[in-house]
């Protein structure tokens, strides 16, 4: 973004150029509320701010009164200042001038009562860690609890009654004095120091360098409980991780102080966007603080962005603001003043926000909890390359020593004839045996279907048939006199034929003692495979022997994370991967990581076994690249790593499952998700809350934000518009004639946008047009649900064919969009009607033709009826489409409202599909149902799975929370996860025949009020679309280069900084009632 400093702030120019009644329309949108809520300033506060020549502004945000509680009011103060001194001057100058100025502006919060203070990120000295120099900017390091500073503030918070946050350079005296961080500390009113903070996200961006300085925080996610309130500090770049601002909001935070120092060229789009998302999400009021200021220093410096040397990052912009748990906002300070920003707050507000939007009600915890872990530890994992000896130890003195063979073997004739050497070939393995037996093993595991060639590549070459057997035949006969010779375990995997004459690949054990203990059948079955196998009990047994608890994954069944994790939490030490892997394919590539990470993950040990050597069929050729491996719960690795035919075997202490799961807590912590639950588990019989209602009165004489700005002259329009959406031109692309045709003649608004990425060498450009629609209902609620259905195909079909024209390659509609949304009134009947079958219901069979007509994937949400588990079983779901015409896959809503006059929960579950994504040939796409949009950590999941654009129909109505936060969530998504988000909604307002009542108290009505469209795109930089009309049937189509994903990634880092472990084990946390939150007080 363009630093033009003569632009003050947004509020300003506003205020300057638009007549008072769409002023109140914007700020509504901009703003969250219609006025701004200003509170007099004290004279003497007023006074000292002008002598000093700094801003003071004072806003005020009220709560619904209760009978039960008294107001809590808190008044809080939060300063934005430019250093006192050259960067030139010495040190101690540097720092006392800056004393003498923020003095001046705490004796002002003083003079207005101000309870709470909080100063910028690093307020003592200038922002120095740009230049990689320590000399002499670490003199600015002092101790947290009796340096300079703290003695320095002690004394106001004490004059004035006041609790100060005092972000400084803290110099750790008790660890040793070389190590730094980046520290806020909190002094109590009392004047005591109640604890202190340290900066959890250190960027690694552009001109800033602060990993050459301090390290990644240890303090956690500490709340301190103050005489005014429950207060958090997430210092900086931790602003763009919600999941730090999640954990403070767990740990009962109230207020939560954003202390920075951030320049406009970064993140100046992003600004007003993640505080307030942080305050919508986590129930709390935030406080966004930013310094002011060029600073210039005495060296060049260069930067990761590839600019010429130079000596000052550009002007910090200020815009010091506040937000609040309903969605509204307070206008900012200016970009380029000193200035000290006051506001008044109900903090029953947090409570009265959680009560009605029950968005910790609905955040379903354990299943990310457990995602988190898993992600997490696969990062863990592969930052190890340690291998090790045979002999992997515990730590616990007393031994529970086991000693694996994993027997890598290989058909080693022509496959047609190995019928006839079978023979030969159990001789070869009996001679394996005994030398594995000899090296002392206990427990030996053969690879997937070691005793015949892996027929599925050609199976009409081989009677591949005459290989199946009982699970006690032949094999079994074979492998009992073998663990009867060797006093042995021994797993092995046969071609199972059952009675009914259906063939499962089958693992089967047999204990030392040469019985029969159990067996396994492969459960997901690969395509190549599907054919001919039919897939197993998913529920895969832990199997006990005299040498420890053992479970398997056949194969294919090794890359699903969920798959190991049920294992590893039904008690198994050892978990086995007998496979069959041929070279060239993805199964190489993440053959030593998966059983690896599953090791790490699960606090478990695991053996990949693969077979070997080349199988010959005709002139057909399968080389399999063995390798066979097996990890230790603690990331060590003994591997055979060649392509022979040869046992490994490695001496274990199964006492390490216990000690990595005592000593690492996430895994004592860890619970089981939903991910992982069986799928008899899914109708579990909890009861679900019911849930209404919103306000119904909504104005919609303002059509659009555009229609208010239009008057703006062009260079002012410029400025408003870079603050709005993150770009001063719109970048609108032409329409084609034909679409434009079919716009007009249907009475829908068509509007169209180009985002860029910068041009690339090695990548070209990845282009991919997008398209959204917005649509009323067709008909009247009270007309046949036939009737219904059929106008809304005829309409949805023009605006499809209107995409078609301009070419669109993917579309996505709104939620529900074959239906009124009747999710309020309560009556099953008829509205249930309009549940169909996802894959062969009459709306994907009318649009599929659309897809194949258009080349076109169409992302369509509907109300899905489960004909599989019971046609009483109903699901909000996204089915995708392919631009060939079949079903790539669906996904079900994660998040169901209790809210309003949405209760949704009296008619479909809580989605059972995780959060899949979905690769098309347009990029990889994922949908995040409506109310998911609330909940920070489910965009996260589908930017971990990989997704590069994320749409979120929806339905929601305005004059409610949702319109403050309609422009917010979804953009905010897109900077955190480095994807392009599209949110949709619908428009009109829906009649219903029956009245309702809601649970905001209201009278009972027969609407919910109207839908406000506002469709919009976002992408990764923090730009955004305008939205489209509130009250138009339409279809917005942007053109986007995917390339841009990963350009954010490189350049923001986000993910790198995104720490996971340490949000995986508070997660998991959470998910328990006995759950503690991190709180400090004074003592």
């Amino acid at each position: 973004m363009a630093d033009n400093l003569e632009f003050k702030s947004l509020h300003e120019s506003l205020m300057k150029h638009l007549p008072i009644d769409e002023l109140k329309e914007v700020k509504r949108i901009l703003y969250g509320r219609s006025d701004d809520n200003e509170l007099p300033i004290n004279e003497k506060a007023q006074e000292i701010a002008n002598t000093n020549k700094f801003e003071i502004k004072s806003f005020n945000f009220t709560a619904a009164k209760e009978d039960l509680r008294k107001p809590r009011i808190v008044k809080v103060g939060a300063v934005q200042n430019s250093i006192a001194a050259p960067t030139t001057d010495p040190i101690c100058i540097q720092r006392n001038k800056l004393y003498e100025k923020i003095g001046k502006i705490i004796d002002a919060a003083g003079a207005d009562n101000v309870n709470v203070l909080c100063l910028q990120e690093a307020w003592t000295m200038p922002f120095a860690f740009c230049t990689r120099e320590k000399h002499p900017w670490c003199e600015f390091a002092e101790s947290a609890e009796t340096g300079p500073t703290t003695d320095f503030l002690k004394q106001y918070a004490k004059k004035y009654d006041m609790v100060i946050v005092s972000p400084i350079l803290e110099r750790d005296e008790e660890r040793g004095s070389d190590i730094i961080w980046n520290t806020a500390v909190v002094i109590s009113n009392t004047g005591n120091v109640i604890g202190k903070h340290r900066k959890n996200h250190i960027p690694r961006v552009g001109d800033f360098n602060e990993s050459t300085y301090y390290y990644e925080g240890n303090t956690g996610h500490p709340v301190f409980e103050t005489q005014f309130g429950k207060i958090a500090i997430n210092i900086c770049y931790g602003r763009h991780h919600p999941q730090n601002w999640m954990m403070f909001g767990l740990n009962g935070a109230e207020i939560v102080f954003n202390p920075s120092a951030t320049i406009g060229a970064l993140s100046e789009p992003l600004w007003g966007i993640e505080a307030r998302n942080a305050a919508i999400a986590n129930s709390y009021f935030a406080v966004a603080i930013n310094r002011v200021g060029t600073e210039s220093f005495p060296n060049e410096f260069t930067s990761a962005d590839g600019k010429p040397a130079h000596k000052d990052f550009g002007p910090f912009y200020g815009s010091s603001y506040v937000a609040a748990p309903d969605g509204s906002r307070c206008p900012s300070l200016s970009r380029n003043s000193d200035g000290l920003l006051i506001t008044q707050m109900d903090l029953n507000l947090c409570r009265q926000v959680k009560d009605k939007w029950g968005f910790r009600m609905t955040q379903r915890l354990d299943m990310y909890g457990a995602k988190f872990t898993e992600v997490s530890n696969l990062l863990r994992a592969r930052k190890s390359n340690e291998i090790v000896t045979s002999k992997l130890c515990s730590k616990t003195s007393t031994e529970r020593v086991v000693k694996v063979a994993a027997m890598q073997t290989a058909i080693s004739y022509e496959v047609p004839y190995f019928m006839d050497d079978q023979v030969i070939f159990f001789q070869k393995i009996e001679g394996m045996i005994d030398l594995s037996a000899s090296h002392g093993a206990n427990i030996i595991a053969f690879p997937e279907l070691f005793s015949m060639p892996y027929p599925f590549h050609s199976p009409n070459l081989i009677n591949w048939q005459d290989y199946a057997e009982t699970e006690k035949g032949k094999t079994f006969q074979f492998m009992q006199r073998m663990s009867l010779k060797h006093n042995i375990v021994i797993i092995y995997s046969i071609l199972e034929v059952s009675d009914d004459k259906n063939y499962y690949i089958t693992c089967c054990v047999v204990s030392n003692r040469g019985e029969f203990i159990g067996k396994c059948r492969k459960h997901h079955i690969p395509p190549i495979e599907a054919l001919y196998i039919t897939p197993g009990d998913f529920d895969s047994p832990v199997i006990e022997t005299d040498y420890g608890k053992i479970g398997i994954l056949i194969c294919y069944e090794r890359h699903f994370p969920l798959r190991w994790l049920l294992l590893a939490s039904k008690g198994a030490e050892i978990i086995f991967s007998p496979s069959s892997e041929d070279e060239g394919g993805l199964s190489e590539k993440v053959w030593g990581i998966e059983c690896f990470n599953a090791a790490v993950a699960n606090g478990v040990y695991t053996v990949a076994i693969n077979r070997c050597g080349t199988e010959m069929f005709d002139e057909k050729n399968f080389k399999y690249f063995g390798n066979s491996y097996l990890a230790s719960p603690y990331g060590n690795i003994y591997s055979i790593n060649c392509q022979y035919q040869r046992p490994l075997v490695a001496e274990i202490d199964l006492n390490t499952v216990g000690d990595v799961k005592e000593e690492f807590s996430f895994h004592k912590n860890q619970k089981l998700s939903e991910y992982a639950k069986k799928l008899n588990e899914i109708y579990h019989n909890k009861k679900k809350s019911k849930y209404t209602a919103s306000d119904m009165s909504e104005s919609f004489n303002l059509r659009t934000l555009e229609d208010c700005l239009k008057n703006v002259p062009s260079e002012d329009l410029k400025d408003l518009k870079t603050h709005i959406y993150g770009r001063s031109d719109d970048c609108a692309l032409p329409i084609s004639a034909k679409a434009q045709k079919l716009a007009d003649e249907n009475n829908f608004v068509i509007k169209s946008y180009k985002f860029d990425a910068i041009p690339e060498d090695m990548r070209k450009p990845r282009i991919t047009r997008i398209g959204a629609t917005q649509t009323s209902l067709a008909a009247p609620t009270t007309d046949p649900v036939s009737l219904q259905r059929k106008k809304i195909f005829e309409k949805v079909g023009k605006i499809i064919d209107a995409a078609g024209a301009d070419n669109v390659n993917v579309l996505c509609l709104q939620e529900a969009w074959t239906m009124p949304f009747a999710f309020c009134t309560r009556e099953k009947h008829p509205w249930c009607e309009f549940a169909e079958s996802a894959e062969t219901g009459p709306t994907t069979d009318f649009l599929k033709q659309y897809a194949k007509k258009y080349d076109m994937v169409i992302v369509s949400p509907i109300l899905e009826r489960d004909e599989e588990r019971g046609s009483d079983i109903i699901w909000n779901t996204a089915i995708v489409i392919s631009n060939s015409g079949n079903i790539i896959g669906k996904h079900r809503k994660n998040h169901i409202p209790r809210v309003g006059d949405f209760n949704e929960s009296t008619y479909y579950f809580e989605g059972n599909t995780g959060h899949p994504v979905f690769e098309t040939q347009f990029g990889k796409i994922a949908i995040n149902i409506c109310y998911g949009r609330h909940h920070p950590q489910n965009w996260m999941m589908f930017g971990l799975n990989g997704a590069e654009i994320v749409f979120n129909p929806s339905a929601e109505i305005g004059g409610s929370l949702s319109d403050r936060m309609w422009f917010i969530e979804g953009r905010n998504a897109a900077v955190a996860n480095s994807f392009f988000t599209v949110t949709i909604n619908r428009v009109g307002t829906e009649i219903f025949p029956n009245e309702f009542t809601s649970a905001d108290g209201t009278k009972a009505h027969k609407d919910m009020g109207p839908f406000y469209g506002s469709t919009y795109l976002a992408t990764p930089e923090g730009c955004r679309s305008p939205g489209m009309s509130r009250d138009d049937d339409g279809i917005l189509i942007c053109e986007v280069d995917l390339n841009q994903c990963r350009q954010s990634r490189d350049l923001h880092t986000f993910r790198m900084c995104q720490r996971l472990p340490i949000y995986a084990e508070g997660l998991a946390k959470a998910c328990k009632l006995d759950f503690k939150p991190q709180i400090i007080r004074e003592n």
